[in-house]
């Protein structure tokens, strides 16, 4: 039997949110009695898309640092400017 009580104390000991906690231990429950199970090529899939979002999530950061060090060094050659 699925304790889905047991599995919201370990998520939520874990540092999960209660609610999520008792959402995902639901979830789990359901699949677990479904039989539904997740073969490696689900899992190599998923982890596939995972690696492309935090791709993309890299590059916008990326950009960011670039144009936030843009505007720091212009300011600074603005500000020289008019000290100088």
């Amino acid at each position: 039997m699925f304790d889905s009580l047991t599995i919201a104390r370990q998520l939520t000991e874990a540092g999960i949110e209660r609610a999520q906690a008792d959402v995902l231990a639901d979830a789990i429950r359901q699949a677990a009695e479904h039989g539904e199970h997740v073969t490696p090529e689900m899992l190599r899939a998923e982890i596939a898309t995972l690696h492309g979002a935090i791709s993309s999530l890299r590059a916008d950061t990326f950009r960011a640092m670039l144009l936030q060090a843009g505007a720091i060094v212009g300011a600074v050659v603005a500000i020289l400017r008019l000290l100088g």
